[in-house]
């Protein structure tokens, strides 16, 4: 009697996965079982034959639920919660949605973002993206349950003006990502600024507009004006293009002799940006007619000088641009260079030879530049007083008898005022001015003797300061009638 056994095929179980709806937190997987099956008589096998083997999709479809089980590790997925940036100072910058605005950070300044995500089974992969692009970032998980990405940018540039910084957390291959985003604001200091000013070479009391422009700035640079490193007083005229890149400043600066050789400095800056200052500055070089003084040489005495005496005169010029010549004058009259006559003219020095009465009077010098002519105030030049005659004249008279004694003095310049007195052994008497008349360099005086007490005399003088020869006493001996 033979026994044929009736092998049944192992039950086949099916795995159904569902991806989570949005209202549900959660994603399940079940496990259904197939449907029932009723046992078929195989076909008849010889004795002792092999039971048939399984088939090869039987043999797939498991390797495939234990991969699935074997990936996830658990039956149930949780996805994490939104995530939330902070930065540095750990204040929170996400809001309740993604158009949040972070800074502004100042150029040149260093970022520093921290992404918080918590929760997730499996645990979450969290990855910062800049511009869609992964950006490297340090992790760490503390408390459990929490991740904690860093992200650093050493030094901003302006490239990543309203860049995206985006934290992105996925836990299941097949699920969406989670992701938070925030939109980077900066400021920029000025990238120049440069005074448009074609020259330099300005002439005094003009008015002229400076013009400067700086470029580069977020938000618009602020621009001042420097003289000599004070700030001009004046105020300037400041306006901004439509996009606040370029500000431009109008300076309307009226230039004076005293500024030349100052720097005159355009500043701009970001007021919110600390040593974000850039300047450009030119050296003033003012032109102005010439500003001449006159004296008489240093080595002389103005008050001590006599005819035939030999006297210079210099001529101190301050001009910009330089002189191109130099004009001597004479009571009015242009001087020149006459050696015969002793007039020696040599750049700005005048030498008079052996002077005499013609040489007295007033002396100018004049210099002539490119901006004009600038004449000197006027020096006298005067000589000492002499007597026309230089000796002593008698005269006779009877006693109440008047006698009239004339005093000439060449001098210069004129005109003269006579002093008079009477002469005896042991003094001096002054005589009345009613007995006295004066013409230019002419003096009479009259006089009566009333007495005979011996021999008298009179005397004049021009009156001068110079220790020089005077107008010598002219004694009038009375003789006793």
């Amino acid at each position: 009697m033979h026994v044929t056994p009736i092998i049944t095929p192992p039950p086949i179980h099916t795995c159904t996965f569902t991806p989570p709806s949005p209202p549900s937190p959660h994603t399940h997987m079940h496990v259904h079982p197939p449907p029932s099956t009723h046992a078929r008589s195989p076909p008849s096998l010889p004795p002792h034959s092999p039971p048939p083997p399984t088939p090869q999709t039987d043999r797939s479809f498991h390797n495939q639920v234990l991969d699935s089980r074997t990936a996830a590790g658990i039956d149930e997925i949780v996805p994490p919660k939104k995530p939330e940036i902070y930065n540095e100072t750990n204040h929170l910058v996400t809001g309740d949605n993604d158009a949040s605005i972070i800074g502004p950070y100042n150029e040149g300044s260093a970022l520093k973002l921290t992404c918080v995500v918590n929760g997730g089974r499996p645990t979450p992969v969290v990855q910062w993206l800049v511009n869609d692009e992964v950006r490297s970032s340090q992790e760490s998980r503390s408390p459990p349950g929490v991740i904690n990405t860093t992200l650093v940018v050493p030094r901003l540039s302006r490239n990543d003006l309203h860049a995206v910084f985006e934290c992105r957390a996925t836990n299941f291959n097949d699920s969406a990502p989670i992701s938070s985003t925030v939109t980077l604001d900066m400021n920029f200091q000025p990238m120049n600024v440069s005074i448009l000013s074609s020259s330099s070479s300005l002439s005094a009391e003009t008015e002229y507009e400076l013009v400067c422009q700086a470029w580069g700035s977020r938000p618009a640079a602020v621009i001042s004006w420097w003289k000599g490193g004070t700030l001009a007083l004046k105020e300037a005229v400041m306006t901004t293009s439509p996009d606040s890149n370029v500000t431009t400043s109008i300076l309307k600066y009226r230039a004076e002799m005293s500024d030349s050789g100052k720097y005159l400095t355009c500043r701009a800056e970001n007021k919110q940006i600390p040593q974000s200052a850039r300047e450009d500055g030119i050296k003033l070089n003012i032109h102005y007619k010439p500003v001449v003084t006159l004296q008489m040489g240093s080595t002389l005495d103005p008050e001590n000088i006599k005819e035939g005496d030999d006297v210079y005169f210099e001529c101190h010029i301050n001009a910009n641009p330089e002189v191109q010549r130099v004009l001597w004058y004479h009571n009015g009259k242009p001087l020149e260079h006459r050696t015969n006559r002793g007039i020696i003219i040599q750049n700005q020095t005048l030498v008079l030879q052996e002077i005499n009465r013609e040489s007295a009077g007033f002396y100018t010098c004049r210099a002539v530049n490119m901006e004009g002519e600038g004449e000197s105030q006027p020096v006298e030049l005067q000589t000492s007083r002499y007597c026309r005659q230089h000796r002593k004249t008698v005269y006779g008279t009877a006693l109440h008898e008047p006698a009239s004694v004339t005093c000439e003095v060449e001098a210069s310049p004129g005109p003269v005022t006579f002093r008079w007195t009477f002469n005896n052994t042991s003094e001096h008497l002054p005589i009345p001015a009613s007995a006295v008349s004066s013409h230019n360099f002419t003096s009479v005086a009259s006089y009566a003797p009333k007495s005979h007490p011996g021999l008298r005399g009179r005397s004049c003088a021009g009156p001068s300061t110079t220790s020089g020869p005077r107008a010598s006493p002219a004694p009038s001996p009375s003789s006793p009638q």
